[in-house]
């Protein structure tokens, strides 16, 4: 076994701050004392280093300052200095502020959650100390941290004032912290913090998980290796706390982290407004790496420059990285025997420049004297010459040569602002513990939407548990001095104004300097380069770097213009200077693709060629994406090879990202897209290539992200390609109602369906006629496409002016998927298909006989009805006759004269009571709804939504005016007053004005909600088919509220809807009720339902399983001819057609919660299988709980249901549960209802659909379901 072994050796650096770990805890500890130390640091620089640059903190070297008993020894704290003695502070001074600044009853709250959360600091510290000790197994670890926040949330809550804020906030911070005692402000946070002592304990079990995940896993050496680098890379960070306050100042200033070292970890200011100096020192290792890795691929591309190679700081505030910079050249020139180099230091500001030559012209020269020791070495020092020069005498002027790379450390971030944000808890209400969370899982970046104008970034981890959110909270509260008590959520960030003259200053004279700009920044990004007219060669976003790298120029290639005008003369009639000026709008519009592809077509033929290939690639994949399907990201796999884990030297050109929903589920497209604009000479040894890139790229990507074949990394692939979605998406407001980061988590939970492609498309420039056949691969998620050149030259047309030609498209190849299958054919309506590529479309079959027999296998056969349906029965599109002639029985309601009169008035009282206000009174419409008086005034600068809720109040007791709701319009302000005595819907009446499905009363998916208050319409809930004007909406649906509600009466009124519009043969019903069926008594009689009322859980789970082996029996027969039940059903004969069936669950939420029960877990496993391919097979879930919190709905639940209908509820918090959003919790009760109805996008702010539901009462809803069963037939 010797031949197997590896010897690892780790020497911790011998003078690093974690070598003072045992004296700062045993400090901490105060073993001889009854409790462990509550304690602070402190610190100051030290000005006796032997670092190249006096007064810079290095953690690895506790050298670098004096300590709290002024040695360099690293010890921070000192358990006989009161002053730094926080907990006795604490005390003390809640002691003096009881009785008089605090209620006694708050202030006994705080004392007894603050002892709590002391002595298990105390027990958590003493287990590192203790000869007893546990260490990282004691439960005390996290017991603490969250002890500690519990602390921080009474705080905020019941000591808000100034002294409180003062005397007990600030100490409680302060634990674990110490700060510096000169200027400019800094803090190092301790591995004693109570966040810090958690996070020890969560690592460790992250690596004891972790290792044995890599003994059981079977993954190959490269699997294995991922893993171990992703999990080294999380662990290896410190996770919180990443902010602190300055203390002792009046102005509260922030403090955030910027690097870290064996759990300490250094803060500074993050700009300039909060008391950043002018250097800033953090990362200069890693921008170092960053320019140097750049400056590789800039001599690659241009080694002639390797003789007079010239690298410049621009604005080099940071005084560790010019010596570091130094050192690496001067390594690399020794290296590289051809190589010359010069490094200038330059500033915009001259006092600055003048202190950077005084700071840096001795050091340099010390650290290359340490780099270049021997006799031999000091000849290369000619080749390497350092200098400071002003940035106007630098690459300016008419003959002055450029640079070749100019860095920018943080010139962006070091100019922005800092801003907080709202934010709001997870959506099931569940935030992450620290033992299961991991910090940067997700970037910091915030997502860039279209039309928006600022670069953000959190300055704290994405991902935090409740008392980290709880320390954050309190640190806004003091920073903004927030004094309004608040329970609502902050975080910070970093952000940076696109049209700020000062940074649009900073990148324009940067790119006047050198050939590249390498941007090395905390909140740059691609849109605001680019926002100056930059042209983008890369934009690189390291997983968990604070840091992005983009490298950039403004330089301009005439002899690609050139190159390009001529290609493009002979596919188009273009010529002369219209052909540069089309020439243009070509780069351009590649360079949104990839920066790198127009620099290397710049230089080579070839690649020009390929720009050009890779355009018209992008012009065909956008027009030929089915609606509903929107690109939002465009990767050049060369520059994103590392984090897709793509190893092979065969590589695509582009992966294309595109988001949207398919059958009311989201879903992730990746397009990957290989592209060759060549003559007919070379074409089929260059189409055999580009299938074999496009093969290679796909099966890679194919069997680790969509079939998850790398079972180890499966979280690590989906988080990676969320965070790329993420780093540089650009997305629509319009995808599916969701935001970025929304598609970010969907993705990484497994919630979003994840769907890849291949596509090989080979321009033919010089064939006219006898275009080649494209090569047929075996996959089917690959597809090969030639184009000629009238073809090239019609997409050249359509992009030129998309309203001048038709876009040409192509049949999108059947993607390989996970989860759900995709619905059909993706053709685009009304564009033409290339005929050689073209699917011919199955024939249209007539519409089946819905009303004669279907085969059920999984369920008892159907009855017949009970009479001979008539011809005027069948009628389409209307209820059964015996249903008819209930509805007309029922006599309409008439609106009485004083509801009119009362509307009359209100619109008076209303417009008069706004003007006096100051607001511009221009009603345009009113009507009464069931609940309200809806007045409609038109928009202006004064008739806002937000000025009207401003006064909701005083209309209410000045003008006995109630407003139960303001909503934006088209152009308009919808004023909603309560009124006096509600009015009853009648279900029989909506029934009338309703329309149906022609296919019924046999089948129909369309199932009546109530009426919409924002117009009168009525309102459906179409599972399967359109209706009303309303689009088809998800396949499941989950209705919420509490007792009172309405939620008894929704249900029945669906039900009956169902069971009256469907036969028995086209419809099968289960259903489930912990109550018996004591709200649904008739329902047994109905011929539709399977196997009785189920009224326990064992049952429950036997027909879920039931439901679950029918869903993949039938999906398994259904997908040999069709996509889905639908078009299964137009192709077999009438006796082999398949029934839908509906799972009714009612009072879902009491089962769930009984956490004794197997049930939750069981159900949840069911829905999220049946969610998979339940619309496909025809299986419908219809859940029903008065329960809305996170044990009656899991998230994994919630999330697989497309259509939420929420009636009241008593909340903020429930509306969230149900809806992801409130508003429920001011609906009216009785039926008034919010719903969020999947492809449904409600105008204005609101995604919620809010309506009423029509009454029906017991007694009717019998006779209603007689009436059915005479039709039907009953149960037999």
């Amino acid at each position: 076994m010797a031949q197997y072994a590896t010897q690892l050796i780790w020497t911790m650096p011998a003078n690093s701050f974690a070598n003072a770990y045992t004296a700062n805890m045993s400090e901490i500890a105060n073993q001889a004392g009854n409790l462990a130390l509550l304690g602070a640091g402190s610190f100051t620089r030290s000005q006796r280093t032997d670092r190249v640059v006096d007064g810079i903190i290095d953690l690895q070297n506790r050298a670098t300052v004096q300590d709290v008993f002024d040695s360099p020894q690293g010890t921070l704290v000192n358990m006989n200095d009161a002053t730094l003695d926080e907990g006795a502070k604490f005390m003390a001074a809640l002691d003096r502020l009881k009785g008089q600044v605090l209620l006694p009853a708050d202030a006994a709250r705080i004392r007894d959650a603050f002892f709590r959360f002391r002595e298990s600091y105390t027990q958590a510290v003493r287990a590192f100390t203790s000869d007893g000790g546990k260490g990282l197994m004691d439960e005390a670890l996290y017991e603490q941290s969250a002890l500690y926040g519990e602390v921080l949330a009474l705080l905020r809550s019941s000591a808000r004032n100034d002294d409180c804020r003062k005397l007990l906030w600030k100490p409680v911070l302060s634990i674990g912290m110490a700060h510096s005692m000169d200027r400019p402000s800094v803090a190092i946070s301790c591995p004693w913090h109570p966040f810090r002592l958690a996070e020890a304990k969560a690592k460790a079990e992250k690596v004891a998980k972790a290792l044995k995940q890599l003994l059981v896993s079977g993954g190959n050496g490269a699997d294995l290796r991922t893993y171990a680098r992703s999990v080294t890379d999380a662990i290896g960070r410190a996770w919180h706390p990443a902010m602190t306050l300055v203390p002792g100042v009046a102005d509260q200033k922030l403090l955030i982290e910027t690097e870290d070292f064996a759990d300490y970890a250094l803060l500074e200011p993050p700009t300039l407004d909060e008391g950043a100096e002018d250097a800033f020192d953090g990362y200069s290792k890693e921008a170092t790496a960053a320019l140097l890795a750049q400056a590789r691929e800039y001599l690659d591309l241009n080694p002639h420059e390797r003789a007079n190679f010239s690298v410049v700081l621009y604005n080099a505030d940071n005084r560790d990285l010019p010596s570091r910079l130094a050192d690496q050249l001067a390594r690399k020139i020794e290296a590289e025997s051809d190589l010359r180099c010069d490094l200038i230091l330059t500033h915009t500001n001259q006092h600055r420049l003048r202190q950077i030559y005084a700071e840096q012209n001795v050091t340099i020269s010390r650290e290359l004297d340490g780099v270049l020791a021997s006799e031999a070495a000091q000849t290369f020092l000619s080749r390497l010459r350092v200098g400071f020069l002003d940035v106007d005498a630098v690459g300016n002027g008419t003959t002055a040569r450029k640079a070749d790379i100019v860095l920018l450390h943080d010139v962006i971030a070091r100019g922005a602002k800092t801003s907080w944000r709202r934010t709001s808890a997870p959506k099931d209400g569940v935030w992450p513990s620290f033992a299961e969370h991991l910090p940067d899982e997700e970037t910091r970046r915030l997502s860039h939407g279209m039309g928006e104008r600022k670069s953000e970034t959190l300055l704290v981890p994405a991902v935090r548990p409740l008392e980290v959110q709880r320390y954050v909270d309190v640190i806004h509260d003091l920073h903004r001095d927030e004094k309004e008590e608040s329970s609502e959520h902050f975080v910070p960030v970093r952000e940076v104004n696109f049209d700020d003259l000062r940074i649009a200053d900073a990148i324009n004279r940067s790119h006047g300097v050198a050939e590249w700009v390498v941007t090395f920044d905390a909140i740059a990004n691609e849109q605001l380069l680019k926002n100056n007219n930059i042209n983008v060669i890369r934009n690189i976003a390291w997983a968990g770097s604070s840091h992005n790298v983009i490298v950039s120029t403004k330089k301009t290639s005439v002899p690609l213009k050139d190159r390009l005008a001529k290609q493009l003369a002979e596919v188009t009639p273009k010529s002369g200077a219209e052909a540069r000026r089309f020439a243009d709008a070509c780069i351009n519009e590649a360079a949104s693709i990839s920066g790198r592809v127009v620099l290397r077509a710049a230089r080579q033929e070839n690649h020009a060629l390929e720009l050009l290939g890779l355009l018209l690639s992008k012009q065909v994949l956008v027009a030929s994406l089915p609606e509903g399907i929107a690109p939002v990201a465009w990767l050049q796999l060369d520059d994103f090879a590392e984090p897709l884990g793509l190893k092979s030297k065969k590589k695509a050109d582009i992966l294309a990202l595109c988001v949207g929903e398919e059958d009311g589920l989201p879903v992730l497209d990746m397009h990957v897209i290989e592209s060759k604009f060549v003559g007919q000479a070379g074409e089929a040894e260059e189409a055999a290539r580009s299938l074999d890139q496009t093969k290679a790229t796909t099966v890679d990507l194919k069997d680790r992200i969509v079939l998850d074949g790398d079972v180890l990394n499966r979280g690590l692939w989906r988080s990676r390609i969320a965070d790329l979605l993420l780093e540089h998406g650009i997305f629509p407001r319009s995808v599916a109602d969701r935001d970025a980061r929304s598609w970010a988590t969907m993705i990484r939970s497994g919630a979003a369906n994840i769907r890849i492609r291949g596509m090989s498309l080979v321009f033919v420039h010089d064939c006219v006629l006898g275009k080649p056949t494209p090569n047929v691969p075996k996959e089917e998620e690959l597809r090969q496409y030639i184009f000629d050149r009238p073809e090239i030259a019609r997409i050249f047309r359509h992009f030129e002016d998309p309203r001048a030609e038709k876009p040409l498209t192509v049949r999108l190849p059947d993607p390989a998927y996970c989860g759900k299958p995709p619905s059909g054919a993706e053709a685009v309506p009304g564009a033409a298909v290339l005929p050689e590529q073209a699917v011919v479309p199955e024939p249209e079959l007539p519409q089946p006989d819905l009303s004669a027999a279907a085969r059920e296998p999984a369920s008892p056969p159907a009855v017949e009805p009970a009479a001979a349906v008539t011809a005027f029965d069948e009628a389409v599109g209307r209820y059964p006759l015996s249903v008819r002639k209930y509805i007309e029985s029922v006599p309409a309601a008439v609106a009485g004269e004083n509801a009119n009169a009362w509307l009359a008035d209100v619109k008076v009282k209303l417009r008069q009571a706004l003007r006096s206000y100051g607001l511009d009174t221009e009603i345009t419409g009113d009507r009464l709804t069931p609940n309200a008086a809806m007045v409609k005034f038109r928009g202006n600068d004064t008739m806002t939504v937000a000025n009207v809720e401003k006064r909701r109040e005083v209309l209410q007791t000045s003008h006995s005016l109630v407003v139960t709701d303001v909503r934006p319009g088209s152009g308009e302000v919808l004023v909603m007053v309560r009124r006096p005595t509600r009015s009853i819907l009648s279900l029989a009446e909506l029934w009338k004005r309703r329309t149906l499905q022609a296919t019924a009363p046999v089948s129909n998916g369309s199932f009546l909600l109530g009426e919409r208050e924002d117009d009168g319409e009525l309102l459906y809930l179409n599972i399967f088919g359109e209706n009303g004007g309303q689009p088809q909406h998800g396949p499941h649906t989950l209705i919420a509220g509490e007792s009172g509600g309405g939620k008894g009466v929704l249900t029945r009124n669906i039900l009956l809807d169902l069971l009256a519009t469907n036969s028995p043969r086209n419809v099968r019903v289960r259903f489930v009720d912990p109550k018996f069926g004591a709200d649904y008594p008739w329902l047994r009689n109905m011929p539709h339902l399977d196997g009785g009322i189920v009224t326990n859980q064992e049952d429950a789970i036997a027909t879920l399983e039931e439901l679950v082996a029918e869903m993949d029996r039938r999906y398994a027969e259904i997908t040999k001819t069709s996509p889905n039940i639908e078009k299964y059903n137009q192709k077999v004969e009438p006796e082999a057609r398949l029934p839908r069936i509906f799972l009714f669950h009612d009072e879902i939420g009491d089962w769930m919660a009984d956490k004794g029960s197997p049930y939750q877990d069981a159900v949840a496993s069911h829905v999220v299988r049946l969610a998979s391919k339940a619309r496909a097979a025809g299986v419908h879930l219809v859940l029903i709980t008065q329960r809305p919190d996170k044990d009656a709905m899991p998230s994994q639940i919630k999330a697989n249901v497309g259509n939420k209908i929420c009636l009241k509820v008593a909340s903020n918090v429930n509306s969230r549960i149900v809806l992801d959003e409130g508003g429920a919790e001011q609906l009216l009760g009785m039926g008034h209802f919010a719903a969020k109805l999947a492809n449904e996008v409600p105008m204005g702010q609101s995604s919620l659909i809010i309506g009423q539901s029509p009454f029906i009462d017991d007694d009717d809803a019998w006779d209603l379901a007689a009436a059915i069963t005479d039709h039907w037939g009953k149960a037999g």
